[in-house]
């Protein structure tokens, strides 16, 4: 979807955190921790909002001054992508990885902004991408080429989506050696 006015209130929009905190997080995962008795692990909460290419405080900043040095201020300001699972498909966690992995391979040049909500049954990810390369300056070209790259980009990260889960329970539980067998195992 094109932003063609009001980028902050788009940004705004999908870091809410009323969407991108994690209420749950933590509330069985730090049993073994009980013994700390000065922090209460139980009310740790995770927000999936992460950036590429800005500053994670003030997006729209950095995205505006992008477009200021360059000279780009007209036109398409920004576009607004989503990624969406099914009921039950992935946790917030592996969902936030593939989201924030499908951006940095997709838009590398670019100022985005990844954020993963949780206020419907089903997880999905938004993403607002400035339409002005931070690198070069050029603007982003929203066409047939780049929707199918996209596209494929997304499948492949959704696909190996179960490789991310093993990967991620696995790292902690095995010692390094091991780790790297399961990698070249797992990751085809």
């Amino acid at each position: 979807m094109d932003i063609k006015n009001n980028l902050k209130q788009s940004i705004n929009y999908i870091i809410n955190p009323e969407k991108t905190t994690n209420e749950d997080y933590g509330k069985t995962d730090y049993d073994y921790l009980e013994s700390k008795k000065d922090y209460n692990f139980k009310k740790e909460k995770v927000c999936y909002v992460s950036t590429l290419n800005c500053d994670e405080i003030d997006p729209y900043f950095d995205m505006e001054f992008t477009k200021d040095y360059f000279e780009k201020k007209d036109g398409i300001l920004a576009y607004h992508g989503y990624q969406s699972f099914k009921e039950g498909e992935v946790t917030p966690d592996i969902a936030h990885e593939i989201g924030v992995k499908f951006v940095s391979e997709m838009f590398k040049d670019y100022e985005v902004v990844v954020a993963t909500h949780q206020n419907t049954n089903h997880i999905h990810n938004h993403f607002i991408i400035n339409s002005v390369s931070c690198k070069d300056g050029k603007k982003y070209n929203n066409n047939r080429t780049n929707l199918a790259k996209l596209r494929n980009i997304s499948i492949h990260y959704v696909l190996n989506m179960d490789s991310l889960f093993w990967m991620r329970t696995l790292v902690i539980k095995v010692p390094t050696i091991i780790k790297l067998l399961i990698t070249i195992i797992i990751g085809h």
